[in-house]
């Protein structure tokens, strides 16, 4: 009787480990101190067309009353009459670090980003907030939500955030080859990492000819929610067997 009851609860315990309440993990980035992050290479949307060009900074500035740190984002960028093309400039959160496939399946995602106005009176054109993911050799794009997306480069100060989102809401975008709609981060896979920056759309800036605009960003920072990792969820299996094994005996 003894026996049966101890072997039970064991089971018991092995049953109920699996709805463990879900993880959250939280990464914040407010002053971009040197070595907290890495500027991508800047890229096209599509294939630019003949004559156009365009080259992108990205560097922490600091000053201000009162004193701020934030990433300042310019864009020297040209684009003849007639073309589309966006304008991507991924800033890379260096330890910003997460993997799913030993730490646990991510199950709800969420960002947030405030956008600043750099210059005043500049052209009023029209950019994103931008949000990835790298996993695998590839990029992810948050897919616009919520408030987390265009504006005007003159805009006001604004906070853009998203919450709830899944993988089916972040869609791979190829340099120079456009969005893969079909084709998702895997929140229960291998390592990634997280980017955030601004992008530079054509719309309302073709035939204009070279162009500076300059964009600032603060405060990012993300937000999921995962199940426990199956690694975890092995080795105490294993324990629990290997418990039962020692008390037949």
């Amino acid at each position: 009787m003894t026996r049966f009851t101890c072997s039970a609860a064991i089971l018991a315990l092995a049953v109920a480990v699996p709805a463990a309440s879900a993880d959250d993990h939280v990464f914040i980035e407010r002053d971009f101190d040197p070595g907290t992050w890495s500027a991508m290479s800047p890229f096209w949307s599509l294939t630019p067309g003949q004559g156009a060009s365009m080259s992108v900074v990205s560097d922490r500035f600091t000053g201000g009353n009162p004193p701020n740190d934030f990433m300042l984002q310019q864009f020297a960028i040209e684009i003849p009459h007639g073309q589309f093309n966006v304008v991507f400039a991924p800033v890379v959160m260096d330890g910003w670090e997460y993997d799913p496939g030993t730490q646990g399946e991510i199950m709800q995602f969420a960002a947030s980003i405030r956008t600043l106005p750099a210059a005043e009176n500049q052209h009023d054109h029209l950019g994103g907030v931008r949000m990835f993911i790298l996993q695998g050799g590839r990029m992810y794009n948050a897919v616009a939500g919520d408030n987390f997306h265009a504006f005007r480069f003159d805009d006001p100060e604004h906070v853009n955030n998203f919450s709830g989102y899944t993988a089916q809401e972040f869609v791979e975008v190829v340099p120079e080859g456009g969005f893969l709609q079909d084709s998702h981060p895997d929140f229960a896979g291998g390592p990634m990492q997280f980017a955030f920056g601004l992008s530079l759309t054509s719309t309302g800036l073709n035939g204009e000819g070279p162009l500076t605009l300059v964009g600032a960003f603060d405060d990012v920072s993300v937000r999921f929610s995962t199940v426990p990792a199956p690694a975890g969820l092995g080795l105490l299996g294993t324990g629990v067997l290997m418990m039962a094994r020692r008390r037949r005996a």
